[in-house]
């Protein structure tokens, strides 16, 4: 199979672990080629050539051209025979020209959704001023409905969820929809932390305002009234500094200066040995429309290692958990997900348990050797020869 791929992320080589490990490394290993291409707001010629895992890669750079740059590019692939589908990860931009090019070529188009970026958007308009307000929710508003307009009509949809491929369903799409959910490499349990004066839980992601974490610091403080040896530790970023500020100022008001560390984030292939020392992890998402439908990273990242979680019930958390035992999944309430956190911190055996079970479940449904191989099913659904 020969894939161009576009994707919507700005940085290279990617941090994402699933377009990496599927679309990348085991496509290269199962003998696929694929024609990435991503956008890079700094790069300093307009457009660069690079590999990755073997595959070939073009970098362009995100300005007012990269349109035109990028049509040419999909064009020359499509008007020579390179490709056998095209595939866009979630910008509507692209996306709409992608598919456009792809129809007229008669090559199967892919939408890869792992996001509602338009209901995001929205979301944080809130924190801008005006107008840049007003204008990052127009935008929202507009990209969201281009989504929904790709999603509907693309040949073959990849959501990141079977609760988004219901949602599409739901809006009218009739087209094959295959799921295509996080997962992780060579899930093993790893051995539980020495003996300690203190019970660890670890949050791994993005420290934005939209992630809501004062709901996590307020489920903490109530489960140390409980569990007064637990503390809590963000692992991760936020891309605008108050956001930081923020949840510091609040862990001071809560009086949990002792009990919560900030770390700053680390290099992906060193987030497994980090989860792994800590005695469990906590995955709070926020049941908006942005990450409702989302498949959380840093839960798969939990289990893959054995370490349970506490997460609340957005669908693709709420199947995971119930299917795989491997961590505590409550509503989206601060009483109960503290509550499921002192009830962890109390029991190591407990935790031991889930966290083979979360591992074992994770090895045999969410490799991403068998999420590859899904994925090349689901391509052969619309007649891309495998």
């Amino acid at each position: 199979m020969r894939l161009a791929y576009l994707s919507d992320w700005k940085r290279w080589p990617c941090e994402e672990a699933q377009q990496e490990e599927i679309f990348a490394k085991e496509f290269a290993a199962l003998g696929h080629r694929v024609h990435f291409a991503f956008f890079v707001p700094d790069l300093p010629e307009a457009e660069r050539r690079e590999t990755w895992h073997g595959q070939p890669v073009t970098l362009f750079r995100r300005d007012r051209g990269q349109y035109g740059r990028l049509s040419r590019w999909l064009s020359d692939l499509l008007l020579t025979g390179a490709v056998d589908a095209v595939q866009v990860r979630n910008d509507p931009g692209y996306a709409s020209l992608a598919h456009g090019l792809a129809r007229k070529h008669r090559v199967p188009f892919v939408f890869h959704l792992s996001i509602l970026n338009g209901p995001v958007l929205v979301e944080e308009a809130s924190e801008e001023p005006f107008p840049r307000s007003w204008l990052q929710r127009v935008k929202g508003l507009v990209g969201g409905r281009l989504v929904d307009r790709v999603a509907r009509s693309c040949d073959l949809l990849l959501p990141i969820s079977e609760a988004m491929a219901a949602h599409y369903a739901g809006l009218g799409r009739t087209g094959p929809s295959v799921a295509l959910p996080m997962g992780c490499r060579g899930a093993a349990a790893w051995p539980a932390p020495g003996p300690r004066d203190f019970v660890e839980a670890l949050y791994v992601g993005s420290l934005d305002r939209n992630r809501r974490l004062d709901f996590l610091l307020r489920a903490l403080a109530r489960a140390r009234v409980a569990q007064p040896r637990l503390r809590l530790s963000f692992l991760g970023s936020a891309r605008r500094p108050a956001s930081l500020d923020f949840l510091r100022a609040r862990t001071k008001a809560l009086g949990l200066e002792e009990a919560v560390r900030f770390e700053e984030p680390v290099p992906r292939a060193a987030v497994p040995g980090r989860i792994a020392a800590a005695d469990f992890c906590v995955s709070p998402v926020p049941p908006t429309p942005y990450f409702l439908l989302s498949s959380p990273t840093k839960l798969m990242e939990s289990l893959g290692v054995g370490r349970p979680a506490v997460a609340n019930d957005i669908p693709d958390q709420a199947v995971l958990l119930a299917d795989s035992g491997g961590g505590l999944c409550v509503s989206y309430e601060e009483a109960a997900f503290g509550d499921a956190m002192a009830a962890l911190a109390a029991d190591p055996a407990r935790r031991e348990e889930m966290g083979r079970r979360g591992a074992a479940h994770m090895a045999a449904h969410r490799d991403y050797g068998l999420l590859a191989r899904r994925a090349l099913a689901a391509y052969a659904r619309v007649g891309v020869k495998a």
